[in-house]
């Protein structure tokens, strides 16, 4: 979950929450007018999942004895030539398997950034193949149970000081929700508070640490 500048914080304007919401409510009708018109090839299923224009989305899963399946997330060299670019992984993540739902639905939020208004964004966690090994010091993690996924724009986040996107941000979060992610975790109180407003629901969280990247919690 490095991401560049980590600590250099220089000022970025900030939106109000009201002003962040009013352009979120729209995107949410176009957003659920997009998925009915392609119900048939974004809904989620088992392996593999069907993308746009009836694109199967490779993955593969891996028994690992006193847990759940350990489902990899596809390397993006390895995805299908009509599939290639919906998402990036952080240079050297190793940690890149999930319980399947929890794939699934990561997958999901990256397909609906990929082609919505936040952009293509970049995988920077998940969990290791023996999901309890991924974060020894902080046990209760969902990281430790192959439950998170999570997601940052290249370049774009907070912790990018005046090159934070805060719009792309909320957009990113709003996919996160709309994908079936039970908590999604961002230090921006701003946006937390737009998505919640926007969506009716309290999913979105705000949480320090986590300006470099959004968390994803699958339960």
């Amino acid at each position: 979950m490095n991401d560049e500048n980590l600590n250099h914080e220089e000022h970025f304007e900030s939106m109000y929450p009201d002003d962040i919401a009013d352009l979120l409510v729209p995107e949410i009708k176009e957003f659920h007018a997009f998925v009915k018109e392609n119900e048939n090839v974004i809904s989620l299923c088992s392996s593999p999942i069907k993308l746009l224009g009836d694109i199967n989305y490779p993955y593969t899963c891996y028994r690992v004895s006193g847990q759940s399946n350990a489902c990899k997330l596809t390397s993006p060299s390895d995805l299908p030539s009509e599939i290639k670019g919906i998402y990036k992984v952080d240079y050297g993540l190793t940690n890149v398997y999930a319980e399947e739902s929890t794939l699934l639905k990561g997958v999901q939020a990256c397909v609906y950034s990929h082609f919505g208004k936040s952009g293509t964004v970049t995988v920077s966690g998940m969990s290791s193949m023996r999901f309890n090994r991924t974060r020894p010091s902080t046990p209760t993690s969902q990281h430790n149970k192959g439950r998170a996924f999570d997601v940052k724009l290249q370049g774009r986040m907070m912790s990018n000081g005046s090159n934070y996107d805060q719009m792309a941000c909320a957009y990113l979060c709003l996919y996160c929700v709309e994908s079936g992610a039970t908590k999604v975790f961002f230090s921006d109180q701003a946006v937390v508070d737009a998505v919640n407003k926007a969506t009716g629901k309290n999913v979105c969280r705000q949480i320090s640490g986590h300006k470099n990247h959004i968390h994803m919690d699958c339960r």
